[in-house]
């Protein structure tokens, strides 16, 4: 997964076995939708209707999900932090949380393409 920010869009791109778990083409946001950009310890969200997606227990969750939060796109395999992405109601998901490298790190750099102060990580 390859995740940029370019032209004023965050771009999320999925290589062919990432899309065909997800359900999903590579996808695009455009920046003005986004609200924040923050690392955080991984979690299950257990009260999900998942439509259409993959989900192993503890190994994989990704597709489309509709949570108490709303619509969200996930993409997360094992790992401890993850790339979460709060996105206005009007967007087509409300919030991305991704297993990238290095999410904190992503986290800024999202932040900083926003003009935003940078975030400390959260637990």
């Amino acid at each position: 997964m390859k995740v940029t920010v370019k032209d004023g869009y965050l771009q999320v791109g999925l290589n062919l076995f990432e899309g065909l778990v997800s359900f999903h083409p590579p996808f695009r946001v455009n920046l003005e939708r986004i609200r924040s950009a923050r690392a955080e310890k991984r979690q299950w969200d257990w009260v999900a209707v998942r439509h259409p997606g993959s989900h192993i227990p503890f190994l994989l969750k990704s597709g489309t999900y509709q949570t108490v939060r709303g619509r969200e796109f996930w993409f997360v395999t094992p790992g401890s932090r993850v790339l979460v992405i709060d996105l206005e109601e009007s967007s087509v998901f409300d919030r991305i949380v991704l297993s990238v490298g290095g999410p904190e790190e992503q986290a800024e750099k999202i932040s900083r393409a926003l003009g935003m102060p940078t975030s400390t990580p959260s637990t």
